[in-house]
C-alpha cells in the first residue's frame, strides 16, 4: 500500500531510515520545488535513481567525475531510445564496457547523498512511497543508505554551522497554525517575524531585544525540527534589503 506526506511531517532521514530497516522494496518519490526525483529501492538498498534536475541526473554526474566522455553518453541514450521497453541507464553503459558495476554504485550512491544533503539544507517537499518489486532489467547497483545519510547529515551540520551569522532564515511553509501552537512560546517569538520574509540572525536579535546567543539557542532548535530552514535564494548583496 502506497503512502505519502510531507516532508516536514516525515523528514527525510527518518523516511529513509523506515526504508531502510524495514527492508521495503518500492520507489520513493521526492517532490522539492519543480523538481522530481524517484529513487528505486529492493530490499532496504538504494538500486537505482533518476531525477529531472539536470544537474543531478546520472549521466550527468558521470561526465563531471570524468568516468565518461560525451560520445559515450550519447551511444548510451541511442541504446536506451531504442529499446522496446525502457531501460535503466547505467545498465546500459555496463553491458557497454563503458563503466564498471563499481562505478555506477558510486556514482549513484553520490548521487543519492547530495539529494539527502539539499533536503536537509532546505527541507520542504513532498514524498509518495509505491512499494512493489523493481524489474532492474540488468542493474546490479546495491547502495546501503545508511553510509550516504549519515555523511549527509555531517555535511548539513557542518554547512549551517558556518551559515548562520549571515545567511536569512525563512519560514517552512508546511506550518500549519496548528503546528506553529505547538512550539514552545520560548522559540515561537520568530515565527511571526519570519512570515513577512527572510530575515538574518542580527535582525532577529533586534526585532526580540533578545542576546544574540539566546535567539541562536532558539534558531538551532528550529531548524533541527525542520520549521525554518536557511534560505541560499537570497544573496549576500540583497540581504541589506530584507524587510526588518
Amino acid at each position: 500500500m502506497a503512502f505519502q506526506g510531507d516532508l516536514f511531517d516525515f523528514p527525510l532521514p527518518d523516511l529513509l531510515w523506515f526504508l531502510g530497516s524495514r527492508n521495503k522494496s518500492g520507489w520513493l518519490t521526492l517532490v522539492s520545488d519543480s523538481t522530481h526525483m524517484v529513487y528505486t529501492f529492493r530490499q532496504g538498498k538504494l538500486v537505482g535513481a533518476r531525477s529531472t534536475d539536470s544537474t543531478q541526473r546520472l549521466g550527468t554526474r558521470l561526465l563531471d567525475g570524468g568516468l565518461i566522455d560525451e560520445w559515450q553518453l550519447d551511444k548510451a541514450l541511442e541504446v536506451q531510445k531504442a529499446g522496446a521497453s525502457p531501460r535503466a541507464l547505467g545498465s546500459i553503459l555496463i553491458e557497454l564496457g563503458f563503466i564498471t558495476a563499481l562505478q555506477l554504485e558510486r556514482a549513484i550512491a553520490r548521487q543519492f547523498g547530495e539529494l539527502v544533503f539539499r533536503l536537509l539544507i532546505h527541507p520542504t517537499g513532498q514524498f509518495r512511497f509505491d512499494p512493489g518489486i523493481p524489474d532492474l532489467r540488468g542493474e546490479t547497483v546495491n547502495v546501503s543508505i545508511e553510509t550516504e545519510v549519515f555523511e549527509a547529515v555531517r555535511r548539513a551540520d557542518e554547512w549551517s554551522s558556518e551559515r548562520m551569522l549571515d545567511t536569512p532564515f525563512r519560514l517552512n511553509p508546511a506550518i500549519s497554525s496548528e503546528t506553529a501552537a505547538l512550539i514552545d512560546p520560548e522559540d515561537r517569538i520568530y515565527l511571526v517575524s519570519l512570515i513577512r520574509g527572510p530575515k538574518t540572525l542580527d535582525q532577529l536579535v533586534a526585532i526580540s531585544g533578545r542576546e544574540k546567543e539566546r535567539v541562536l539557542q532558539s534558531l538551532n532548535r528550529l531548524q533541527a525540527s525542520g520549521v525554518i530552514y536557511l534560505d541560499t535564494s537570497v544573496v549576500a548583496g540583497e540581504q541589506s534589503s530584507l524587510v526588518a
